[in-house]
């Protein structure tokens, strides 16, 4: 008797532990609590400059997060990381480091190391000319940061704090002199820079530009052939490439699967004869190749057919 009392003793603790346990897990569950070591992914866009122009392109990327780490602090972490895709660049200089992003209201704080003042390896700010391409890239790095980090909608602004940063403000706010100014005051808060994004008709009007400017190797690395487009083998004898005098580029619409663009164009070129012609409404077709925009080749071949090359 007592050895079966002892038995429904032990099946009775027993279930009651199961039972606690089962609605503790519940519990944690409706909390949202995960183990420290568990992982999320999450699929987000970041924002980084398109070549060398004066826009960001987005890139797509799935993040793979801590249960304890934060959704906003992992998007800085990626940025400073730099993009995956080859057409696109790192606006921070190397060393850069998030200590903290925290949210208050609709607004959050990044504080960054003091790194982020430095200037990149390639940047020369003792001509005007340099100096203007530095800040034009300071600039960007932080619409790319304010854009990554509003992309969602969750925030509204971004107030950016730098340790360590030079000048005369005991301030860790971000001051005028990120931007290469001689100025201690504080600009406001970031917020979202739309006019930043690059679009189809601005890619094309950067990618026409190297054609303008003479940039021919710049300019033939932007042409793709889409498998669609059925043109393979097909190559551009720059020897025969006309003079862009002046061009003016549509918005541009996208096709539904985003996979390519068409925008109008209106070109003003110069033969090799010195004989000039316009081409005018020309339908200009970019495809997207690896998540950045790029021209097509057949329709390149196309515009110089229809010039008359």
């Amino acid at each position: 008797m007592n050895k079966a009392y002892k038995t429904a003793t032990a099946l009775l603790l027993a279930a009651v532990f199961l039972t606690l346990y089962i609605k503790a897990a519940k519990a944690s569950d409706l909390l949202g609590y995960q183990e420290p070591e568990a992982h999320s992914q999450e699929e987000v866009v970041l924002y980084f400059r398109y070549d060398n122009s004066a826009y960001l392109e987005q890139e797509t990327r799935v993040l793979s997060l801590m249960a304890t780490q934060g959704l906003e602090k992992a998007l800085v972490q990626a940025l400073l990381d730099g993009p995956a895709a080859s057409g696109l660049h790192s606006l921070f200089p190397e060393g850069t480091q998030v200590v903290s992003v925290l949210p208050e209201g609709s607004r959050l704080f990044v504080t960054l190391s003091g790194d982020v003042m430095k200037a990149m390896p390639n940047e020369n700010i003792t001509s005007e000319q340099g100096k203007q391409a530095a800040i034009l890239r300071r600039t960007l790095a932080m619409a790319a940061l304010v854009n990554t980090l509003t992309e969602r909608g969750a925030y509204q602004s971004v107030q950016v704090l730098v340790i360590n940063q030079p000048g005369l403000s005991n301030s860790l706010r971000l001051s005028q002199r990120y931007y290469l100014q001689n100025d201690d005051s504080i600009p406001p808060p970031l917020t979202r820079m739309e006019e930043a994004i690059i679009t189809p008709g601005r890619a094309a009007a950067h990618m026409l530009s190297l054609w303008q400017n003479q940039n021919l190797r710049g300019f033939i690395s932007h042409l793709t052939t889409r498998a669609q487009e059925g043109q393979d083998g097909q190559t551009l004898d720059t020897a025969a490439l006309p003079l862009l005098k002046q061009f003016s580029t549509s918005q541009g619409s996208l096709a539904p699967d985003h996979s390519y663009a068409l925008v109008m164009a209106d070109l003003v070129l110069t033969l090799r004869d010195g004989q000039e012609t316009t081409v005018s409404a020309f339908p200009l077709v970019l495809n997207r190749s690896q998540g950045v925009w790029t021209l097509s080749l057949p329709s390149i071949l196309k515009l110089l057919q229809e010039a008359g090359v």
